[in-house]
């Protein structure tokens, strides 16, 4: 799973044997290893302040292993990991995105889903979805919505999640189930 990190940089975690996070710097065009956790099935999310909040996954160097609840946190001025609030319960192969508000939403990894408030450096349960989801899509809506599509142990359905609210609503059929889609905003 790759993220841009800083100054138009690339991160790049999801590694398992021991090999922490990698980071690339186009105007160098190299990658150089970051100390780091060493971590599959987690998410990497940008916040809005510019950090990166590594969620979830596993953390047994020779994979797998059940999820963990452990967050860490990267601050790209100082180049170093901190650890965050741990996630309320271990999750693995979840799906996050950042909200219109700064929150980060983290969803799946089964059917619950949180929200992290960088202002608070807390989580908070925000309901469950219908469906129970592994490695979903999660994408940011025009509007501020979120939407969770596919993923293993899921049906065709797809979920919106309405951060004003914090309830789950149905969103529309895919037409068949779908294992590690891929979303992205619509162009133009």
């Amino acid at each position: 799973m790759a993220l841009g990190v800083a100054e138009g940089g690339v991160g790049f975690g999801g590694f398992c044997g021991g090999v922490g996070p990698l980071y690339y710097v186009p105007t160098l065009d190299t990658w150089f290893m970051l100390s780091g956790p060493t971590r599959r099935g987690h998410t990497m999310t940008r916040l809005s302040d510019g950090r990166v909040l590594l969620a979830g996954g596993e953390t047994n160097p020779n994979c797998p292993q059940g999820p963990t609840v452990l967050v860490n946190v990267y601050d790209p001025g100082t180049r170093t990991w901190s650890s965050g609030p741990p996630l309320p319960m271990g999750l693995s192969e979840h799906a996050a995105v950042l909200l219109e508000d700064g929150r980060l939403l983290v969803a799946g990894g089964g059917n619950r889903a949180f929200l992290f408030d960088p202002g608070s450096d807390g989580w908070s349960e925000v309901g469950t979805m219908s469906v129970v989801r592994y490695g979903a899509a999660l994408e940011l809506l025009p509007g501020g919505d979120a939407l969770i599509a596919g993923g293993s142990g899921s049906s065709a359905l797809t979920e919106r999640f309405h951060p004003q609210s914090q309830v789950w609503s149905p969103g529309g059929t895919l037409g068949q189930v779908r294992s590690q889609p891929a979303l992205t905003p619509a162009c133009g």
